[in-house]
């Protein structure tokens, strides 16, 4: 069997300037929950994972009303590993897909200006 790893990570609060609207892990485990159930129903594939909140650091010069450079904000993380076979008919469009989904229903429903998505070698934002 083998694996492959991939991340997704987003903060609970919209914007840069420390001003934005605030958002919960609870808010943000709903919105992975309702994308899987909606998935589910619709015959599509899901990734199983584990969402692990703490605190994102970013440099916000210029961006911040305040004039601080560097916003700390709440975030998570949803990370998991895919476990497939040679055989496993799940390629890397398809699980590319499955997190790209994902990430559109976080980025909108946390109001973010990017996700940052990680699979395996390759990085992306949307």
């Amino acid at each position: 069997m083998k694996t492959k790893s991939y991340k997704i990570t987003f903060c609970l609060e919209s914007g840069y300037s420390a001003t934005g609207e605030k958002y919960s892990a609870d808010d943000a485990k709903a919105l992975i929950e309702g994308w899987m159930i909606k998935r589910i129903e619709a015959n599509l594939p899901t990734v199983s994972g584990v969402a692990v909140f703490g605190s994102l650091f970013f440099p916000a010069k210029g961006r911040r009303e305040d004039g601080k450079s560097i916003t700390v904000a709440e975030a998570g993380v949803y990370m998991g590993d895919i476990r497939y076979n040679d055989e496993s008919q799940r390629n890397d469009d398809e699980i590319k897909d499955a997190l790209n989904s994902l990430a559109l229903v976080l980025k909108e429903g946390l109001k973010q200006d990017r996700i940052y998505i990680i699979y395996e070698t390759e990085s992306w934002y949307l």
